[in-house]
């Protein structure tokens, strides 16, 4: 019955509803083993049908381990999809435990400014095992949207580069001149993060993290929990971070509450 379903399910000439219904049985009522369901998803991952491609895509998550078989499938066929779908590859490819690096670089050249900012997340996640994307991490870093920029100075940060080159290029970027907005704040941010984070505590901007974070909106609330990250080397920073301990936002009071127990520790 389970290979008659799966020949059903994988069979073009079917109607996408059908074949949805039929491999979202396969894959979760009638626990399919692989080789009875690769084929299957890997037929319905080629469809333009969206809520089909949905299904098989979601099928293919829940099973982290099989996902390495149709990364090659879904690297060749990411540019034709819509960019909600580039989206949601991207989430699955960050749970992939190999095989995804293809697809994320491919991702860094898309058209669409959020689908390179979530594949810069997922390469920073991956840290060391993402270092042969260093060059395209590097370039979206140098232009573009600032907040692909932060994305990729974050991935930087952790994707261990030559430490002389890229301090030298994250001090050029901190003296920027940038624009008082909530975009350049947060890029500021993220080029201290990634400061400290490749040359340690001498090179974290404690006082420009400090003005940002008297700042109202989430680059004001990063700004605060680096500085508690970066801890007791960020000591100065510690008035600013009592003031905001009495902020109207209750988001921002725990995170300075927090930042301060590490910075000044009794």
């Amino acid at each position: 019955a389970v290979s008659r379903m799966a020949a059903a399910a994988a069979d073009a000439r079917r109607a996408p509803p059908l074949r949805q219904i039929l491999l979202h049985a396969l894959a979760t009522w009638g626990r399919a083993p692989d080789e009875v369901l690769l084929p299957v998803l890997r037929a319905s991952l080629a469809e333009a049908d969206h809520e089909l491609w949905a299904e098989a895509l979601a099928a293919a998550a829940r099973e982290p381990a099989r996902l390495p078989a149709l990364l090659p499938l879904l690297t060749r066929s990411f540019p034709a999809r819509t960019a909600a779908e580039r989206l949601a590859l991207l989430e699955v490819a960050a749970a992939a435990p190999s095989g995804a690096l293809p697809l994320l670089g491919r991702a860094l050249e898309d058209p669409s400014a959020d689908v390179r900012r979530r594949a810069l997340g997922v390469i920073g996640s991956r840290g060391d095992g993402a270092r042969v994307l260093l060059p395209l991490v590097e370039e979206a870093a140098r232009e573009g949207p600032l907040p692909v920029r932060a994305a990729a100075v974050r991935a930087l940060g952790r994707l261990r580069p030559d430490r002389e080159a890229a301090l030298d290029l994250l001090r050029k970027y901190l003296g920027e001149d940038l624009p008082d907005t909530e975009e350049g704040a947060d890029f500021r941010v993220a080029v201290s993060e990634a400061l400290w984070r490749i040359g340690g505590e001498p090179f974290a901007p404690v006082p420009i993290l400090a003005g940002i974070a008297r700042r109202p909106g989430p680059a004001g609330l990063r700004a605060i929990r680096l500085l508690g990250e970066i801890g007791f080397a960020a000591r100065e920073a510690a008035p600013v971070l009592t003031s905001l301990t009495h902020a109207p936002d209750p988001a921002v009071r725990k995170a300075a509450a927090a930042a301060l127990r590490r910075v000044r520790p009794r």
